[in-house]
């Protein structure tokens, strides 16, 4: 296979026909593949983007035999929910799917194709890197007041160690100290709750009731822009069932931690245990919780090792059966 990507109107007449070309990510998609062309004239491998709902944003190439396998292997590759490195049909091709970082949300797959013979290692850290800066694009495709959202996020979660949400009225993101705690329903009653607490200066923590049947305590900041108050960073901390109706005691101090089972997992590896145990992928937990899946899945395997299992399966059954306990004794 020869897989020409050149810049002029000719390669663009070869192209299939791009779907849904004005949304944000093939929109963002598109100008990732713009700048790695120049990568690909002339070698022998071709790019592929979907979007989720299997329909090609753009992909070139010039081996008509090459077309044809891929159209019939394309729903294949939109089905992988995590890295992939096959070989069908004398084709090879890496794929990795592409998630909104802001959501967590699945939005795609990039793939990138060639011949058998013609398969390198190297294919998988190229498609990585193509999903990584059409992610970052996604980011950069955000608001001014998003970004700030994020920026604030990311530096507030590098010294605060429990749950953390920073949040305004279009969008909410978790630390995974956080993710057991708050869903998307609550979005909207954390945020009307923040303007609240911000326009009276309040600065106490005040006790809140999730939609999981959860009590917390909250505190909030503002996060501003150029004076305006773009969205909210909130704090919290969950009350147990004995103590919702008791204020929590100051300066009493935290108790042993066990060193396995449930009772010795951290906020953070109980965030992720919860997510994983839903059954999202390593990339998808990584996305919803602004993480890389590297720190995913070192923490998946401290998990792991303090319950005694070495299965998904496991852990979901294990997360359920703690979910339902917490639910009977509220």
């Amino acid at each position: 296979m020869t897989a020409r990507i050149e810049r002029q109107a000719r390669d663009d007449a070869r192209s299939k026909p791009s779907v849904g070309t004005s949304g944000r990510f093939a929109r963002t998609a598109l100008a990732v593949l713009d700048r790695v062309r120049a990568d690909l004239v002339g070698t022998q491998f071709s790019v592929v983007i979907v979007d989720a709902l299997s329909r090609p944003i753009e992909h070139h190439d010039e081996d008509a035999g090459v077309a044809s396998v891929l159209e019939e292997q394309l729903a294949l590759i939109v089905r992988a929910d995590e890295p992939v490195m096959e070989t069908v049909t004398g084709l090879a091709f890496a794929a990795e799917p592409i998630s909104d970082p802001r959501s967590g949300r699945p939005v795609g797959i990039v793939a990138i194709l060639c011949r058998v013979e013609a398969a390198s290692e190297l294919m998988e850290s190229y498609v990585r890197r193509v999903r990584r800066e059409i992610e970052y694009g996604l980011v950069e495709d955000a608001s001014g007041a998003e970004r700030a959202l994020m920026a604030h996020f990311v530096r507030a979660r590098r010294h605060i160690r429990g749950p953390v949400v920073a949040l305004n009225e279009r969008s909410m993101i978790t630390n995974a100290a956080a993710a057991p705690l708050v869903d998307e329903s609550d979005r909207s009653m954390l945020w009307g709750w923040a303007c609240r607490a911000i326009a009276h200066g309040q600065t106490q923590a005040e006790r809140l009731s999730l939609s999981r049947g959860i009590t917390v305590t909250a505190r909030c900041e503002p996060v501003e822009v150029a004076g305006d108050t773009v969205g909210a960073l909130v704090r919290l901390d969950a009350l147990s069932p004995a103590s919702s109706g008791k204020r929590p005691a100051l300066g009493k101090k935290r108790p042993r931690r066990e060193t396995f089972g449930w009772a010795s997992l951290s906020a953070a590896q109980l965030g992720i245990a919860d997510l994983v145990g839903g059954g999202l992928t390593n990339g998808e937990t990584a996305a919803r919780l602004y993480l890389s899946p590297h720190t995913v899945d070192f923490h998946l395997r401290q998990i792991f090792a303090k319950l005694g299992i070495d299965s998904r399966v496991e852990l979901a059954r294990i997360v359920s059966a703690h979910s339902a306990n917490q639910r009977e004794a509220s």
